[in-house]
């Protein structure tokens, strides 16, 4: 084996098991990435069924309480709306953006909760 073959075999060997590692830890991370867009997506599965029940709980509420409550079912939907956006965002991010993406997507997240659970207030 010439000098130069042996070099660049010897390069090869070196730089081989660092490679190996870098596709694994992108492997896990995109692993994890899929498991986290998982667990939101059920999460706003469920935020759904809570808004679905807070509709239908408004639809059987007297006349006042539809007329006061107009708004609080419009920003509801406002702020669904808005996590979907986030979600998608999410969905979409890149590994350099992901954390900005998912601090982004939970505080949404949080606003709808919240919003949530002032229209389910307003029924009580």
């Amino acid at each position: 084996m010439s000098g130069k073959s042996f070099s660049i075999l010897l390069l090869v060997l070196l730089l081989a098991p660092g490679c190996a590692k870098k596709a694994d830890h992108a492997e896990d991370e995109a692993a994890e990435h899929n498991q986290y867009v998982l667990g939101a997506e059920q999460k706003l599965a469920s935020y759904d069924a809570d808004m679905d029940s807070v509709r239908a709980r408004f639809a059987a509420a007297s006349a006042k309480v539809k007329a006061e409550a107009q708004a609080d079912l419009d920003s509801l939907q406002a702020e669904r709306d808005r996590v979907q956006v986030r979600l998608n965002e999410l969905k979409a991010s890149t590994e350099d953006g992901w954390d900005m993406a998912k601090e982004s997507f939970a505080e949404t997240l949080d606003n709808l909760e919240k919003a949530i659970d002032r229209a389910k207030n307003r029924l009580r």
